[in-house]
């Protein structure tokens, strides 16, 4: 379990690589002793990733006495995640929440849920810069884990309302456009696993990034954020 121990914690959205910025912005403005925890999509991984990106964020965040929390998101390398990865291990502030890790913020208890299935994932190269058998959401390991009450999911994607109606939406015209045929099951079924996980965990809130809008729905009893791209939420505003 990771425990956040700082008052001053912020959710971001995806930021997809460009991750220096927003914690600028947060040091400029005076932000000091925070946890930020960023919900997905950093670009963990990702060939071309300026070999000083990580190094600048680590160096930032050491001169505003801060952490950088980070979950895994669909456009991460789910290889950089693993416990043995030793990806993170030159920065003393940078860390990796893990699938259906527990994390405890303010004496209140919640679990990260990593992953997404991409739309565009035949755009992409496989074991490069899309990882079509490990980006999702982790099915198995959820379905190994007790099935408790949780205050809050941190998730790179969220439930929706109901099933997506995937006809005549993004999700269709990229299945037609990269002939990717299963595409929409597969959105659809992830969805569904979603709402399993949503009923298992009962959770209060639920925040996500991955749908590049800033957006909040309740569903059932759970109250569910999203965070656009490079969005910063304070938690006491969550």
């Amino acid at each position: 379990m990771t425990t956040i121990q700082q008052a001053n914690v912020l959710l971001l959205g995806d930021t997809h690589g460009l991750n220096l910025s927003p914690l600028r912005a947060l040091a400029d403005k005076g932000v000091r002793d925070a946890a930020v925890i960023l919900l997905g999509d950093a670009g963990f991984g990702f060939p071309g990733e300026a070999p000083n990106e990580w190094a600048g964020v680590d160096k930032v965040l050491h001169d505003m006495g801060s952490e950088l929390y980070v979950l895994r998101g669909n456009h991460d390398n789910p290889a950089c995640f693993r416990g043995d990865s030793g990806y993170l291990a030159p920065y003393a502030h940078i860390h990796a929440l893990h699938d259906f890790e527990e994390v405890s913020i303010g004496g209140k208890l919640g679990i990260v849920v990593g992953g997404a299935v991409s739309i565009d994932r035949n755009a992409r190269t496989p074991g490069r810069t899309c990882w079509p058998d490990a980006e999702g959401v982790n099915a198995a390991l959820f379905h190994s884990r007790p099935k408790r009450h949780y205050d809050f999911v941190l998730a790179h994607t969220s439930p929706t309302p109901q099933d997506p109606d995937v006809a005549d939406s993004t999700v269709y015209r990229y299945a037609l456009n990269y002939s990717d045929d299963t595409l929409c099951d597969d959105i659809v079924t992830e969805q569904r696993l979603l709402v399993d996980i949503c009923k298992a965990y009962t959770p209060d809130r639920w925040f996500a990034g991955h749908w590049h809008v800033s957006f909040a729905f309740s569903w059932d009893n759970t109250r569910v954020q999203i965070l656009n791209i490079k969005e910063l939420l304070p938690w006491p505003q969550a």
